[in-house]
């Protein structure tokens, strides 16, 4: 392990890129000149001082509100961050709010309810001055961090929101002080002023900021915009050359396939190291990664999964820069931060998004294209492994996102399905119907592109209809009806997904396999180790004990009475172990009964069952050696391939 401060790019020590003129005879002026337009702008901004607080994990953040003397003034905090549809209630890291006029005179205020205040601003009074804690240890891409060593910083999570102003200018110092001060910050430009300036609220809570000691940042160009890739944290030695150089491949492939960016002046990847954490949000100009110091490139050239996974994450969040950012649904052209948002169309701007992830990686050539079968086949499983499918369609699954997808409970298989995998996997068959009634000559890519144009050209927010109609645009007039009611299938129906068919089409093969563990993806292992019962229940060994995680509702084991979270200590008389608990439930022939000593409360139960036949639920693809030559062809121009044997 070493230090992170190994810089193999450039380093900045402020946070500020490249000055804002050259040097030449006028510069001086006109840097003036923007410093007197900032300091007539700071007079109706919203501002803010953010620095750590003494203590630990805090901010400590100062807010300065020009007001009308006799008016009345409300003020929130967040309850949710765009690109991440569930509740949030930032309020709860928030303490010690105080308000004063200039002069530091107290001036009452009340609650509306927990995220939001209100006030009557005193007569004389023209400034509101705030200050307020925000605690600062919630290690996710949604909140704020805070350490002796590094930290980064969300304005969602972290800055009131004033009603009504939010379309005025804001204005944020990150201020470094005492062992911080000189420490690289990166994630936006400052101006002349050394603060970041933002046109509105919604551009303030679009930027996340990072800073360090040090920061590794790897820059590269795409689609003529300067790129950075900002590491912190320590890490094992690593290829940061082809971190850099992969990652570049698969912007300049999505940049490709839209026909250019959105007008920016920089994007930033913005990656925080740790052990055993992962995780993505985007952003305009830049995206919050997590992931695992593991999950960085080895230097002997190896593509270990995590890798894999991890350039997935940066395909992933690099893709919303037009699909959910630039290109919003209907119901995200304005975002209500104070209430629950949601959206049907989250089967487009999360699903196709988790299809492209993967799909630009095989298509760049960053990795092959059997290493994609396989991650194709994996999302095949999880689709397999997903009663809820069955009782949620993919529009339910996108509007019910905040209160089923991350916030379901135990009973999440059973009642819901995921717009990410499931969507990924409508995409993927919405891709070969068009190929299949357009003769491979419209294609899932090319209807993205088309979107994305439209919605440069008209600004307009997508809906399912205008969706419809953009995509039907590319065919011929009579197939209409047809797409019509293959979307209807692939958003508004339970009905299972074409994927034998959509496999066949691109010359595949699907195969589902038992398992060979629970809950296997995708798996090479001989017949006798695969399974060949099920109890229908999944455990996990927690502190040497064995408790009952998963439940498939009308499985032999939930019938009979097992329940969550029982303690499972025994089987057909035999003590609980790994190899006693395979061994009994699930490589007994189907049919066999099968005993459980449980404790539910302390209370020692035994519930008997019959096992049932183990499900195909484990997936493999390969490339099928006898598809005729016009289906090779498909696939190869799906994958971006000139020969099959890439």
């Amino acid at each position: 392990m070493r230090a992170h401060g190994r810089v193999f790019g450039y380093r900045r020590r402020d946070g500020g890129g490249a000055p804002f003129f050259k040097s030449d005879g006028g510069a001086d002026d006109k840097i003036a000149v923007i410093i007197r337009i900032e300091v007539i702008m700071s007079a109706s901004a919203i501002s803010y001082h953010v620095s750590p607080a003494p203590g630990g994990h805090r901010f400590s953040v100062q807010q300065r509100v020009p007001v009308a003397p006799g008016s009345e003034v409300v003020f929130y905090m967040p309850i949710w961050i765009p690109g991440s549809y569930m509740r949030r209630d930032f309020a709860r890291f928030l303490s010690r709010l105080a308000i004063t006029d200039a002069d530091g005179n107290a001036i009452p205020f009340s609650f509306d309810n927990p995220s939001r205040w209100r006030l009557r601003v005193p007569n004389g009074c023209h400034e509101l001055r705030l200050t307020y804690h925000i605690y600062a240890r919630d290690i996710s891409v949604r909140g704020n961090y805070l350490d002796h060593e590094r930290g980064f910083l969300n304005p969602c999570a972290s800055c009131l929101a004033i009603e009504g102003s939010e379309h005025l200018p804001h204005r944020l110092v990150l201020a470094l002080e005492g062992h911080r001060a000189g420490w690289q910050i990166m994630g936006a430009q400052t101006g002349a002023d050394g603060a970041y300036w933002f046109d509105n609220y919604d551009h303030l809570i679009d930027t996340p900021l990072m800073f360090a000691a040090e920061l590794t940042v790897l820059p590269f160009t795409a689609g003529g915009v300067p790129h950075d890739i900002v590491l912190s944290g320590k890490t094992w030695d690593y290829d940061h050359e082809r971190l850099r150089r992969d990652v570049q491949t698969v912007c300049r492939e999505a940049v490709l396939l839209f026909g250019g960016l959105p007008a920016m002046p920089r994007y930033t990847f913005l990656l925080h190291l740790g052990d055993n954490i992962y995780g993505g949000l985007e952003h305009c100009r830049s995206t919050l990664l997590m992931a695992s110091r593991n999950s960085l490139p080895k230097p002997d050239n190896s593509n270990n999964q995590r890798y894999i996974q991890l350039l997935g994450l940066f395909s992933h969040e690099y893709f919303h820069t037009w699909n959910v950012k630039a290109m919003r649904p209907r119901e995200y052209q304005h975002y209500e931060l104070q209430q629950e948002q949601p959206t049907e169309m989250l089967w487009l701007f999360e699903g196709y998004t988790a299809y492209f992830d993967n799909l630009l990686l095989v298509r760049s050539g960053v990795i092959d294209v059997q290493t994609y079968l396989n991650l194709l086949a994996e999302d095949i499983a999880r689709y397999r492994q997903t009663p809820g499918r069955e009782h949620q369609t993919l529009a339910q699954s996108s509007y019910e996102a905040w209160t089923k997808l991350y916030n379901g409970g135990e009973d999440t298989a059973n009642s819901s399905t995921s717009y990410y995998i499931q969507g990924s996997l409508a995409a993927w068959s919405l891709d070969a119907w068009l190929r299949a009634h357009s003769d491979d000559g419209v294609s899932l890519q090319m209807l993205m592109h088309r979107l994305w144009h439209d919605y440069h050209q008209h600004g307009a927010g997508l809906d399912e209809e205008r969706f419809l109609r953009l995509t039907a645009d590319l065919l011929p007039e009579d197939l209409e009806p047809a797409l019509r009611g293959f979307l209807h299938r692939l958003n508004h129906s339970t009905e299972a997904l074409p994927l034998e068919e959509v496999a066949a089409y691109l010359g595949l093969t699907i195969h589902m396999q038992t398992a060979a563990s629970p809950g296997e993806l995708r798996s090479d292992a001989p017949e006798h180790r695969r399974h060949q019962s099920s109890p229908g229940i999944r455990w996990k060994q927690q502190g040497g004990r064995y408790l009952v995680s998963r439940i498939d509702e009308n499985s032999p084991a939930a019938l009979a009475g097992i329940a969550m979270d029982d303690d499972i200590i025994a089987v057909n008389g035999y003590r609980a172990t790994d190899d006693q608990l395979e061994r009994h439930l699930h490589h007994a022939a189907p049919g066999n009964a099968a005993l459980l000593h449980i404790f539910r409360d302390n209370i020692l139960e035994a519930i008997a069952f019959t096992l049932r036949p183990a499900p195909a639920d484990s997936c493999n693809i390969s490339r099928d050696p006898d598809a005729p030559s016009a289906a090779r062809t498909r696939r190869r121009h799906w994958l971006n391939r000139q020969h099959d044997n890439e």
